[in-house]
């Protein structure tokens, strides 16, 4: 959504002008997150166990398992990626680009008209940031 909202940024605009395009840009964009639980809680009505792969879309968990191919699938559902023409992949410091790439392929099967670019993140808490325009 940041990313969008820079590259809404027209330097020419008023100030107000260019705080409304920045807005209007990151709301067009879904994100989401993968990581690892660091704690066993319940949270948004998820269950979640310490060590399990947890997806969170719109700042809410939504999904808690073992397997990260269910939780990926549940967070681009509920980003709605079958509407948007855009996912981009940012992947964290603890996944490589092989594994990055693997994934955005899974994803292209399920999803084959949906664009999808992958970026190293390096981000140290989150394996995956998703972002669908």
């Amino acid at each position: 959504q940041g990313i969008s909202a820079m590259l809404a940024l027209d330097h020419n605009n008023e100030l107000e002008a260019a705080r409304e395009a920045m807005t209007e840009a990151s709301r067009q964009v879904a994100s989401g997150e993968i990581a690892t639980a660091t704690r066993t809680v319940v949270l948004d009505d998820v269950a979640v166990a310490e060590g399990q792969i947890i997806g969170v879309v719109e700042g809410r968990l939504c999904v808690a398992s073992s397997d990260l191919d269910q939780v990926v699938g549940q967070v681009l559902e509920e980003m709605n990626v079958a509407e948007r023409e855009l996912l981009s992949i940012y992947y964290g410091a603890e996944v490589n680009e092989s594994e990055a790439n693997e994934l955005a392929d899974k994803i292209t099967t399920s999803y084959p008209d949906l664009e999808i670019e992958v970026l190293p993140g390096g981000q140290s808490i989150y394996h995956y940031i998703l972002g669908a325009e």
